[in-house]
């Protein structure tokens, strides 16, 4: 059963460069585990079917979350010696609000027991998250909402392959790219433009790559010169 409150992934995991978007997902779900304790019981086999990823690379995320002082893993030997995860680096927040103490006291994770409204069978916010979070360094206009048209096609997507891990190599995968990005042209990509199937097909055949675009220009150079 996936939990029905809200992920809190703070600034200074938003903006650490040292973790891949991937792994800020992974924390967020973590903020979401725990419980009034301020531990998550889920596996690494837990994550691996949340994310279409295997156990392995799960792992990988938790070790760099752990090495870079984000969460700690620990044995329960009372619960026969089972995993736990708990958050033990996070931005203190002082609103007055429902939430879950942590590992290191005195912090607490603002986890609101908010249940999901969306009717559809796709991860909106999810979407939205990464989205955000994969072009906050980049000049892509950001979203706040996936409503109307852009839902229909989102859910479309979503439906020819429902594996959140391919979204974010595929967000990834265009914010690697110079002119979708808007590194190199006034021009960049939306999220609209991106979740649509024919953009989609071109951006994952490498028609956007940066070695496509410098090859490019090197014709182009050709033809003027002569």
């Amino acid at each position: 059963m996936r939990p029905s409150y809200y992920a809190i992934i703070p600034s200074e995991v938003r903006y650490d460069n040292r973790l891949k978007a991937s792994e800020k997902l992974l924390y967020g779900e973590i903020t979401s585990l725990c419980n009034k304790t301020g531990r998550c019981w889920a596996e690494n086999r837990y994550f691996a079917s949340l994310y279409g990823v295997n156990k392995k690379t799960v792992s990988t995320w938790v070790s760099n979350l752990q090495s870079l002082g984000y969460i700690s893993v620990d044995i329960d030997k009372s619960e026969n010696n089972k995993r736990y995860l708990s958050i033990i680096k996070l931005t203190p927040i002082h609103k007055k609000m429902d939430t879950y103490p942590l590992k290191n006291g005195g912090i607490y994770n603002n986890v609101y027991n908010i249940k999901n409204n969306n009717k559809s069978n796709i991860p909106v916010d999810w979407f939205i998250e990464v989205w955000n979070s994969t072009f906050e360094s980049e000049s892509v206009p950001s979203i706040i909402s996936i409503k109307g048209k852009r839902l229909s096609h989102t859910k479309k997507r979503w439906e020819e392959n429902p594996k959140k891990d391919y979204f974010v190599e595929y967000f990834q995968k265009i914010k690697s790219s110079d002119f979708l990005s808007g590194r190199s042209d006034s021009w960049k990509c939306s999220f609209d433009w991106a979740i649509n199937v024919n953009n989609m097909q071109k951006v994952l055949e490498g028609n956007y790559n940066n070695e496509r675009d410098s090859w490019m220009e090197k014709m182009k150079g050709r033809f003027n010169a002569r």
